[in-house]
């Protein structure tokens, strides 16, 4: 056939029967062979995906061989032309063979494209692929350890009014300063009567072991009344003096405890109203200088050196106390006088 005799349709209709035969004669048992082997996978597997899986890659590869003998193909047209070739010409099924090729490999490379864009990054990922978040932690109290297995515990009210008692103005160090004062002479005044008191329960005790008691039972109902008419008077002076300085009331409670009121003057009251009440009963029994009737004596004398003994556990404590409120106003007053001192050095 010469170049000259052909027109393009015949050149194109050519070139896909030369494509087509190639194909078939290049690729016909490969292509076969996959549709089992592609069975195969998707019997042992149990799964159709596998099978599409594997005959889109023979697909692929297939497409791959068309595109060479697409580019091959216009060197054999053009070598049939100007050489004697013992091979008959293709037959039209060729080339309906050839155009199928064709159109499947321009097909399968529009939709292997469109895929490809598809699955591009945008900047997104795949909600399977990410990062698992990281759950949140509720916010617990923070205790501090300091050293091995060491908890550092919570700060007690002392602690905190030696911090408060640190920070402090000079005034209201002067003012707490006249406070404590204060504060000093009350309880030494509940002090001074409860050793009165002491002192007249010895005697009453030296009165039941002797057997005079019987004789001088008026004298020492005096003596107790007495020191109850003074303990009403610290029992009402001991809380105006505490509201006097309610300024200072955390300072206040520490010193004188959770139940001042009681443990102090209610306890000396309690000691001689107690015993002076007993006293008057115990002296309306006749033969009171018998010893059974001298030891009933020994009951009351028990409770009232108990309460007695609660009122001194007391004011001791509370001394103990204001003299950590002195010694803490002292440390900042020094601390103070030194600062200034490096200032003005």
């Amino acid at each position: 056939m010469e170049p000259s005799g052909w027109k393009w349709p015949h050149y194109y209709w050519s070139l896909c029967k030369q494509v087509g035969r190639e194909t078939y004669k290049t690729w016909r048992w490969e292509l076969f062979s996959s549709i089992p082997v592609g069975l195969f996978v998707a019997f042992l597997n149990g799964n159709w995906k596998d099978f599409r899986t594997a005959l889109l890659a023979t697909g692929m590869t297939l497409g791959c061989f068309v595109v060479w003998h697409v580019m091959r193909v216009p060197w054999l047209l053009h070598k049939s032309v100007h050489a004697e070739r013992g091979e008959c010409a293709p037959s039209a099924w060729a080339g309906m063979f050839g155009i199928m090729i064709i159109a499947a490999v321009l097909l399968g490379g529009y939709e292997l494209g469109h895929a490809l864009w598809s699955a591009r990054p945008l900047g997104t990922i795949d909600p399977h692929m990410k990062t698992p978040l990281v759950p949140t932690i509720e916010q617990t109290p923070v205790v501090t350890v300091q050293g091995p297995c060491k908890l550092t515990a919570p700060p007690t009210l002392r602690d905190r009014i030696l911090a408060i008692n640190t920070h402090l103005t000079e005034g209201d160090r002067n003012r707490l300063s006249n406070a404590l004062s204060e504060f000093s002479d009350s309880l030494s005044q509940g002090e001074g009567l409860a050793y009165k008191l002491n002192a007249e329960l010895g005697s009453l005790f030296r009165g039941e072991s002797d057997g005079t008691i019987a004789k001088e039972v008026q004298q020492h109902e005096m003596v107790l009344s007495d020191i109850t008419a003074e303990g009403w008077k610290y029992q009402k002076a001991f809380p105006a003096l505490r509201t006097k300085w309610d300024m200072f009331r955390e300072q206040t409670a520490y010193i004188f405890g959770d139940n001042p009121d009681n443990e102090g003057p209610g306890a000396i009251i309690n000691a001689s109203e107690a015993y002076r009440n007993y006293l008057e009963w115990w002296n309306v029994i006749p033969n009171k200088d018998q010893r059974p009737i001298l030891n009933l004596l020994s009951v009351e004398h028990n409770e009232s050196q108990g309460y007695l003994t609660t009122f001194f556990k007391w004011q001791r404590g509370c001394v103990s106390r204001l003299n950590e409120m002195r010694n803490s106003v002292r440390w900042a007053a020094s601390c103070t006088f030194a600062v200034r001192a490096c200032i003005q050095g």
